[in-house]
């Protein structure tokens, strides 16, 4: 009996130890995973300035986002970095600022969820767009849009915006530098302009705008491995229509229409790619 009894506690002793192992092992892995989340959020918030505004991370996130907590305008100021006017039309925009973000959404497609990111005196927001074109057959003579992203500084009456065009394998790149009445377009050298990687955007896209405005001769001097690779620039004047905004480049001959709404500029924003395709006059069509 007294045998049977110590291999009775014996094996109970056992399954005890193995149950309390088992429990510190999966109280051991939780912390490890909560390092890892902690971790990654880290990494997010260093490089917050290049997150996407990309529709599908924008469904997502919306869910944290309390409207009823935002202000409420009818549009945003992108040059002046504000929100405008009392929301009497539709659409309009919701907007919410913090010390270093601000948070704008539209309100007739509140899956586009716009956030800003303070840099120095300059705000920075980065977007994606169809990038799941980068995998169909695309022509650079279409006049539909292929997958592309934006990098961009607005503020101080500007916008900079660097345009990443993605055909197949090759990356077709051009800048703008925009005020409230005029847009600079420069097609970029593809092989100097730009190919530093990621966390050096920020300061290439300044150092262009500096250029254009201060050394524009050494810009367009330079070029490519041929002398006939250099960078080109267009400037379109912008005209606010009654029911339309026009951006008209003589150098092009080219006069491209946006549909004006109670969104105003900021409703045709990135790049001047929103065009009527049936309106306006496009170079080389």
């Amino acid at each position: 009996m007294n045998s049977f009894y110590q291999e009775y506690m014996g094996k109970s002793f056992i399954i005890l130890a193995l149950l309390s192992l088992s429990i510190c092992q999966g109280c051991s892995n939780k912390q490890q995973v909560g390092a890892k989340v902690h971790q990654g959020k880290a990494h997010a918030y260093d490089n917050t300035p290049r997150r996407s505004d990309s529709t599908n991370e924008n469904r997502q996130s919306l869910k944290k986002y309390a409207l009823k907590t935002f202000r409420r305008y009818q549009t945003f100021d992108e040059f002046k970095m504000k929100g405008v006017g009392k929301p009497i039309y539709s659409p309009f925009v919701y907007v919410k600022t913090t010390k270093d973000t601000m948070i704008v959404i539209p309100s007739n497609d509140t899956t586009h969820v716009k956030v800003y990111y303070r840099q120095g005196n300059r705000w920075r927001n980065y977007i994606e767009l169809e990038l799941w074109k980068k995998r169909q057959p695309f022509t650079k003579s279409s006049l539909e849009e292929p997958a592309r992203t934006y990098d961009r500084i607005c503020g101080n009456d500007t916008i900079l915006e660097y345009q990443c065009n993605y055909l197949g394998n090759t990356k077709y790149k051009q800048f703008y530098i925009k005020t409230p009445k005029r847009c600079v377009n420069i097609k970029l050298i593809g092989e100097i302009d730009f190919v530093s990687g990621n966390h050096t955007v920020y300061n290439e896209m300044l150092m262009f705008a500096h250029m254009f405005n201060h050394e524009r001769k050494k810009l367009l001097a330079q070029h490519g491995r041929s002398k006939y690779d250099k960078r080109e620039v267009y400037s379109y004047s912008l005209q606010d229509k009654t029911h339309a905004f026009v951006y008209q480049c003589r150098e092009r001959n080219e006069t491209l229409y946006f549909s004006k709404t109670s969104l105003g500029i900021f409703g045709i924003q990135p790049g001047i790619e929103k065009y009527d395709r049936e309106r306006s006059q496009v170079a080389g069509y």
